[in-house]
């Protein structure tokens, strides 16, 4: 692999955020304000002395700050979380959410709902809705596809929140993997995959010359990734390429606008306009075949894994299917869904307004 750049310090304005309206705290996730009960069924706050949701008298009254249950919401699904944030991007790490808002600051909450925190980077938004964000050892790295830059915060709560240490100096960033050494990056529009370690030390080239390249995603051994192709074209492709050096290797081609990937078990498995396909990473072929894993009610969109199952959206909405299950579960009716995450509970996705969760066994 091929040193590329050096590193170089991303110097910044820093964004205020100001509050002057009183908002009201009823329906908020628990745990509660003093005058409120929390709603433990519902995961809610109502003012005291008022019926929960479904029920005939209080709620269950619960001191301020006892944390929620963690019993997944269901009379009260979907969740929103937070809205008016235009996110492209989202992850899990811990009890928490984070993404990219409008303004591109990064936003942190806790995935029932409390504790908002705004970070003080703030990058320009570009008109691509590609971005990517990784969170690891309470550190966040996000891309900035307009400035070319990979942007390292620490995480609400630590030391280093709201700080910044350094960017990678990349062009059109447009996803990011990582592991316990390294960052893993596709460049949208010069067509690299790149990797750069933790501290910001020079990239390196892990493959070149391939079209539109998007959401790289890494194992052990090996990183993969999407070519989005020419636009209107069945040149689309997943590809892999090891860690430890060597040519690309091509697992699925000729796909017509292929979406998202995601790696779990024996399987990768990647969502296009047809549907959601697993390639049996064990089979001892070089070229892998292609299976349906799930067939998709038009466009599929962003596909997400946890240990046992796959989450996918298409127009009819999210849905989630075990990993040996020969048919899925639709677990809500939201059609417009830019990125998926998860974590032991819940399911979140952004729709380019607001931030919503829901809970993965409905």
């Amino acid at each position: 692999m091929r040193t590329r750049f050096a590193f170089s310090i991303l110097l910044l304005g820093v964004a205020t955020v100001a509050c002057g309206q009183t908002v009201s705290l009823d329906d908020r996730p628990c745990p509660c304000a003093s005058g409120y009960t929390c709603c433990s069924a519902q995961n809610m706050c109502v003012a005291e002395g008022t019926a929960c949701p479904g029920g005939s008298g209080g709620g269950e009254q619960q001191p301020p700050g006892t944390p929620p249950s963690t019993k997944p919401v269901v009379s009260n699904d979907p969740v929103v979380l937070a809205h008016a944030q235009s996110a492209r991007c989202i992850t899990t790490y811990k009890d928490r959410v984070y993404w990219e808002n409008a303004d591109g600051l990064l936003v942190s909450m806790r995935s029932d709902g409390g504790d908002q925190q705004i970070g003080t980077l703030q990058t320009p938004t570009a008109d691509n809705p590609k971005c990517g964000i990784v969170v690891q050892d309470d550190i966040v790295w996000r891309t900035s596809y307009a400035l070319g830059q990979i942007v390292r915060e620490g995480i609400p709560h630590s030391e280093t929140w709201g700080t910044v240490s350094f960017s990678g100096n990349v062009t059109t960033p447009s996803s990011l993997a990582i592991d316990s050494e390294y960052l893993y990056v596709t460049e949208h529009t010069t067509g690299f995959v790149s990797r750069l370690a933790h501290d910001g030390t020079p990239l390196s080239v892990v493959a070149y010359n391939l079209v539109r390249p998007d959401r790289v995603v890494v194992d052990g051994s090996n990183i993969y990734w999407i070519e989005l192709g020419t636009s209107g074209a069945k040149d689309g492709a997943v590809k892999m390429a090891y860690k430890s050096g060597g040519d690309p290797i091509t697992l699925a081609k000729n796909l017509e606008g292929p979406v998202d990937l995601a790696r779990a078990g024996d399987n990768l498995y990647y969502s296009t306009q047809d549907g959601v396909f697993a390639i049996n990473l064990a089979s001892p072929t070089v070229f892998k075949s292609s299976t349906v894993f799930a067939e998709s009610l038009g466009v599929t969109g962003p596909v997400v894994t946890d240990d046992k199952n796959v989450f996918w959206s298409d127009l009819d909405g999210i849905h989630r299917q075990a990993f040996a299950s020969p048919g899925g579960e639709l677990i809500d009716k939201k059609s417009v869904v830019l990125a998926l995450a998860v974590d032991d509970l819940r399911v979140y996705w952004t729709d380019g307004e607001s931030v919503t969760s829901v809970g993965k066994f409905r």
